[in-house]
């Protein structure tokens, strides 16, 4: 699980190891949320920062997670948290998504659990090349 780069949103700024259909890409959504966590998924979208594709004509990223404004542990002694943006702060919700996937189906292929995430996707608006599949949703 990889994040795809903070060089958007131009096309084709998507880079290694992003590039691989080997890999689970993430973008960043921007999925508005207020201060008080509430959200509208009406008002999803793709964070302005997030890298497109296409990667080496492979439609990239696989999809996107929460990577604005996502509270974090920060290194300030003062401040135990603080907010970033990213997708290096988005790859971490996908990649823990892997790991419960791999935990409750120990015998799963790598395919096989990013097909899983991927077929579990809400498109946003549809554009492969900036979101992907979409976002993960689960019913």
């Amino acid at each position: 699980v990889v994040a795809a780069g903070n060089s958007g949103p131009e096309t084709s700024t998507i880079k290694s190891p992003g590039v691989s259909t080997k890999v689970i890409t993430v973008g960043a959504l921007n999925d508005a949320r207020s201060e008080d966590g509430k959200f509208d998924e009406k008002m999803f979208k793709v964070a302005d920062f997030s890298s497109r594709g296409p990667a080496f004509n492979n439609f990239k990223p696989d999809l996107v997670a929460s990577g604005v404004k996502l509270t974090c542990c920060s290194i300030n002694e003062k401040e135990p948290y603080t907010q970033m943006s990213g997708t290096s702060v988005a790859t971490p919700l996908i990649a823990g998504l892997s790991a419960l996937i791999i935990q409750k189906f120990p015998e799963i292929s790598p395919y096989e659990v990013k097909g899983l995430i991927l077929q579990n996707c809400k498109k946003i608006t549809g554009n492969r090349n900036e979101e992907g599949f979409g976002y993960f949703k689960i019913d």
